[in-house]
């Protein structure tokens, strides 16, 4: 599995081998603003959004590798004119920097020169329930969660769903490993804590609290525990 952030682009593709083909799994990063001030509760979304494959015996056609490289790269660190929302700002409409970039450039031109070298695929998706803020207040830009960090996170469920061999237990399993993570990161931050300060124990620490009380309301927290 190899997860790339187009990060121009606010989106995200996951290549993955899969017997005889190369997959590519698009979807778009940080929600829009009207998404996230329109959900009541967290946001509902399902990951990836889109998928296409390539044979390996096409994807290793002399110069395919070069181009799609180029592309990836260009797309990875090049705006592309049309895919930001605009305002109307002094009679005039203008690109709205407070708003995500439209990830069309991705889950549209992308998926398509893939699929045009193979065909659409369907993979097996999964849902996050998200908590998304904008909180924005006497600056240029609002502050988001990290697109990063949603980008991990879906990469390493997708992984534990994909290669779980219990079906009912692959949402527990991602649980558990999160649970496992941020107590080692809880522990570090302790030993550390002079440096780090009694902040990042306490937010770690509610993160923490958070995955278990998840763990608990699946009833698989004593699971968890006795093995």
């Amino acid at each position: 599995m190899l997860p790339l952030e187009f990060k121009a682009q606010n989106a995200a593709v996951i290549l993955t081998r899969d017997f005889d083909n190369i997959a590519f799994e698009a979807f778009e990063l940080s929600p829009t603003n009207e998404a996230a001030m329109k959900a009541q509760g967290r946001l509902v979304r399902n990951f990836p959004a889109l998928a296409s494959k390539i044979t390996v015996r096409d994807f290793q056609k002399t110069g395919l590798i070069e181009s799609l490289a180029r592309t990836i790269s260009n797309l990875s660190t090049q705006s592309a004119p049309g895919m930001q929302p605009q305002a109307r700002k002094n009679g005039k409409n203008m690109d709205e920097q407070r708003d995500t970039t439209k990830p069309a450039m991705v889950t549209d031109y992308l998926m398509n020169l893939v699929a045009a070298f193979g065909a659409t695929a369907e993979l097996r998706r999964i849902t996050k329930y998200t908590r998304e803020e904008v909180l924005w207040k006497d600056c240029l830009n609002p502050w988001r969660r990290s697109s990063l960090w949603l980008l991990i996170r879906v990469s390493l469920q997708l992984l534990f769903t994909r290669k779980a061999t219990n079906m009912s237990a692959t949402d527990g399993l991602y649980k558990a490993f999160m649970v496992q993570l941020l107590s080692h990161l809880l522990g570090k931050a302790t030993h550390h804590w002079k440096e780090l300060g009694s902040e990042a124990s306490y937010v770690i620490s509610a993160k923490l609290c958070r995955r278990i009380r998840k763990l608990e309301h699946a009833g698989q927290f004593g699971r968890l525990q006795t093995d």
